[in-house]
């Protein structure tokens, strides 16, 4: 079996999770919010973050920092090819597409941009957070490869049809083949 990415709303989590049976799921929600586990997910399988969906510092909100993108990027590089990882914010349209974009780039170098265009035909709607993508690009250290693709996603062409998508996890093999 190849692993899989799947990018989902906080109001979709709970069946999602049931009908998918996820190996691990990312939330990620506002500052002071926490989304509960859902049943048979091991509790340290389920990664937290809480930050706003900002894309600039604002006097009361909490932007993505180094810190997330780098749990972010150490969940990807901690995943097993086989793996199935649930990620999701709570509308599905920004900062899960972005994570999607960081832990599917970690884990395929060279494919950025054959990922963002997946990622845009998938999902419509996505309009991955730029701060976080910004940041990856810093530690990641690859120049601007992710910004540069984030750019050639071009705006989204649907607004709030947010469903679940699913994305391979293991890029070069889809690509190759």
């Amino acid at each position: 079996m190849s692993g899989e990415l799947w990018i989902c709303r906080a109001c979709d989590l709970s069946s999602l999770s049931g009908e998918i049976s996820p190996d691990r799921i990312l939330s990620i929600a506002e500052p002071g919010f926490r989304n509960p586990t859902p049943p048979g997910i091991h509790g340290d399988r389920h990664h937290h973050l809480n930050f706003d969906d900002i894309v600039e510092a604002m006097p009361g909100y909490l932007e993505p920092s180094e810190q997330h993108v780098g749990e972010i990027m150490d969940l990807a590089a901690g995943l097993v090819d086989t793996e199935r990882i649930l990620v999701h914010c709570q509308a599905g349209i920004s900062r899960s597409s972005a994570a999607a974009l960081i832990i599917l780039s970690v884990r395929n170098p060279g494919h950025e941009r054959a990922i963002a265009t997946q990622l845009r035909a998938e999902g419509p709607w996505f309009v991955p957070n730029r701060l976080m993508v910004e940041i990856a690009d810093r530690l990641i250290g690859r120049g601007s490869l992710l910004s540069d693709a984030l750019i050639g996603m071009g705006p989204p062409s649907v607004i709030l049809n947010a469903k679940p998508v699913r994305l391979p996890l293991r890029w070069v093999t889809q690509i190759q083949a």
